[in-house]
């Protein structure tokens, strides 16, 4: 049996915004200032964000703080939709 599936992509951070943590928490963290590293391919230079500077919503009195990159859920866009199979996930 078919089976339609959503596709999302998730968005770049962005300075400003809030976003949730993926600790058992789920804390609020507001990006005040994204760190990134810069490497080179080819001659170009790609910036990739590396440390995220911010805020926790219920601990505002703790200034600025780090959070890696890793530990923010990011915001998803829809991208489209794909038929998989019901009982192995696989696409058709």
């Amino acid at each position: 049996m078919k089976k339609r599936v959503k596709i999302h992509k998730d968005l770049p951070f962005e300075e400003g915004k809030t976003y949730t943590t993926k600790m058992q928490t789920k804390e609020k963290f507001t990006i005040t200032e994204i760190l990134y590293k810069e490497t080179k391919e080819n001659g170009v230079t790609i910036k990739t964000p590396r440390l995220f500077m911010g805020i926790y919503e219920k601990c505002p009195h703790l200034g600025s703080c780090p959070m890696h990159v890793d530990r923010l859920i990011p915001e998803t866009m829809e991208i489209g939709e794909i038929e998989v199979c019901g009982k192995c996930g696989e696409p058709i």
